[in-house]
């Protein structure tokens, strides 16, 4: 079991039969490497974990509309406090001051926050979708000694990681796939050999 939340878990990924021979005809990692299919399965449960933890997060147009609302609700304070300061000057022995300053200063606040605050990109982290396309390039060259590829030339190594990346996502895009893809590609060149 992963660990997802304060209470939550999410159960082991397992393979069927048929998914098996599909992603070991694709990626030529031989049925019987064990241990290639529980890390791949292993990096599925990550993955499907990382994603379910972002659900409890707020995205930018919810934080957005929480900040507009606490300007809205700030507006109505600031009211409720002028009529309560008009109504104490009636007494004399109890004055009200309406600090308009603080009020206006984390009012402006909100508003630079809404501002500030940038939509991102759509659909599911990419991080998580680039950290598990590299998993996948990793396993695959440990297991059969083989690095993906973009080129369709007698490879069907970008066929095996958008298989994999559908089993584990049906909402990931196959356009943030390939991008995952030639960033993992781009990025090998950019690592320097161990010595």
């Amino acid at each position: 079991m992963v660990l997802l939340g304060r209470d939550q878990q999410a159960a082991s990924f397992t393979f069927s039969t048929e998914q098996k021979e599909q992603i070991a005809r694709l990626s030529g990692i031989p049925l019987s490497e064990d241990d290639a299919w529980a890390m791949i399965e292993g990096q599925i449960t990550i993955y499907r974990s990382r994603k379910a933890g972002r659900r409890y997060e707020a995205s930018p147009a919810q934080i957005r509309h929480e900040l507009n609302l606490l300007h809205k609700e700030i507006g109505k304070i600031f009211q409720r406090l002028v009529v309560l300061q008009d109504r104490s000057l009636l007494y004399a022995d109890y004055s009200f001051k309406v600090e308009r300053h603080l009020l206006n200063q984390v009012d402006l606040r909100f508003v630079r926050l809404m501002d500030e605050i940038d939509d991102g990109k759509r659909g599911p982290s990419t991080r998580d979708i680039y950290i598990f396309v590299s998993s996948l390039d990793g396993i695959r060259q440990e297991f059969t000694g083989k690095k993906i590829k973009r080129s369709a030339k007698r490879d069907t190594s970008r066929e095996y990681v958008q298989l994999v990346c559908k089993i584990a996502d049906p909402e990931i895009g196959k356009g943030t796939i390939e991008n995952a893809i030639k960033n993992r590609i781009t990025s090998r060149g950019r690592i320097a050999p161990s010595v």
